[in-house]
């Protein structure tokens, strides 16, 4: 078999070490001259060791079948994704109403709840589709979940029911302020089979009681950071942006000193606030560049390391393999609102899909709003289709694409070099 370089491979080379990364399956490895060899003209001849070292590199991903088009092979996994699974997921918003009142919230609050007939006929939607899939995978998201307990009790044990009943294996966590956890709680949760939480924490407590306080205006970090200690995994998200960065590090050390020897229970990601929804009611200046971003990650970054955090290999630390974007180009992934209509993306109802009641594309405005999800194609794209981080990135997020006309890269278009180099680092450093 003639082989030839992966066009999705990245080389660096610095004074002591050269490393080579493949974006289409994320494998990063130490290399030496005679890879580069075989990497330039993999099929001359070999000795024996060479042989094994390029059948290795062609396990690996670095090199290719030479009669491979690796965009039309990308682009097919692609299409195939959005059709094929074995998981459905449904993102269920119990409620719209929160106890908070943060500044770039993205949401229309109605202050809506799920009635008996929508929590009916949202468990009859589920139960409809689960019998194609093998694993069901639930997200609790709001508005503020923890308002509508009552609601979430109700649809777990019933969703766990039919899970079993379909011989379906069951996940579920949920997106929460955290402010009205307790111990009691968080024990239930477990009863439903929610083995996560993400609780988003925007600097230091000055910082943070500036930006997410009650609608009251009652101060919610030290409550919060009580209502953590929990033993549960955690995925702590710190939304950053000009007025808040120089607080970050403060934050992580006051992490650091909570959690102490259970770090591998909190998950630390820094989320880039972007200028999507309310635009009219806050200050969009204070939103960061892709490049100042990069840069506050980076430094956020070598704060965890000295605070022994491990950094995980995910957005925006390290990329890991991607097939799309995220289910909202997929069709057995869902939103449904406490109204009972459907979406496709979370940041996104102006768009439904459907809802519970008539089910997905039943008319022609419904099929029409579904069609512009899974249509979504990167690919058409000239400049991502040629990109070397499409394996990871697929176009960026495909609400910007659909409903604001923009493409949205991810940082890895600009700072791929820098990640995989700092990730060798921390792989010799056992980080």
């Amino acid at each position: 078999m003639q082989l030839k370089s992966s066009r999705y491979n990245f080389l660096v080379t610095e004074s002591d070490y050269n490393i080579a990364f493949n974006s289409k399956n994320c494998a990063l490895v130490k290399i030496n001259e005679d890879f580069i060899k075989i990497l330039n003209d993999p099929n001359q001849e070999f000795s024996e060791e060479e042989k094994n070292l390029r059948e290795n590199m062609f396990k690996a991903g670095f090199l290719v079948d030479s009669q491979i088009d690796e965009i039309k092979l990308l682009e097919f996994k692609y299409l195939k994704s959005k059709f094929e699974g074995d998981t459905l997921t449904v993102t269920i918003m119990p409620t719209d109403a929160c106890n908070f009142s943060c500044f770039y919230c993205f949401e229309n609050k109605k202050n809506l709840k799920m009635s008996q007939k929508i929590v009916d006929s949202t468990i009859e939607f589920v139960e409809q589709r689960l019998k194609n899939f093998s694993k069901l995978k639930i997200c609790w998201f709001g508005g503020e979940p923890l308002l509508a307990m009552d609601i979430v009790r109700q649809m777990s044990k019933k969703l766990i029911e039919i899970a079993a009943v379909h011989n379906c294996e069951y996940s579920a966590f949920m997106v929460t302020n955290g402010y009205l956890l307790n111990p009691a709680i968080i024990n239930e949760l477990k009863d439903y089979k929610i083995d996560a939480l993400q609780i988003t924490i925007d600097g230091d407590k000055e910082s943070h009681d500036r930006r997410r306080c009650t609608k009251e205006g009652v101060a919610t970090f030290e409550k919060i950071i009580e209502n953590l200690a929990n033993n549960f995994k955690i995925a702590c998200r710190v939304n950053i942006d000009k007025s808040n960065i120089f607080s970050i590090k403060s934050l992580i050390k006051k992490l650091a000193n909570e959690f102490d020897d259970k770090k591998d229970d909190l998950n630390i990601s820094f989320g880039q606030i972007l200028p999507i929804a309310n635009q009219d009611k806050w200050d969009t200046s204070v939103c960061l560049s892709l490049p100042e971003y990069i840069r506050c990650v980076d430094d956020f970054t070598s704060c965890m390391i000295e605070e022994h955090f491990t950094i995980k290999n995910q957005y925006p630390f390290y990329p890991t393999p991607k097939v799309n974007f995220c289910g909202a180009v997929q069709m057995n992934s869902f939103v449904i609102r406490p109204s009972g209509l459907i979406d496709k993306c979370w940041d996104c109802e102006a768009t439904p899909v459907g809802d519970v009641f008539r089910g997905i594309a039943h008319d022609g405005k419904t099929e029409q709003n579904l069609s512009k999800w899974i249509l979504h194609d990167p690919f058409a794209d000239s400049e991502c289709r040629n990109c070397k981080i499409l394996p990871v990135c697929f176009g960026g997020c495909p609400y910007f694409s659909i409903e604001r006309k923009e493409k949205m890269c991810l940082k890895w278009r600009f700072d791929i070099e820098n990640v995989i180099r700092k990730k060798y680092l921390r792989h010799l450093q056992g980080r």
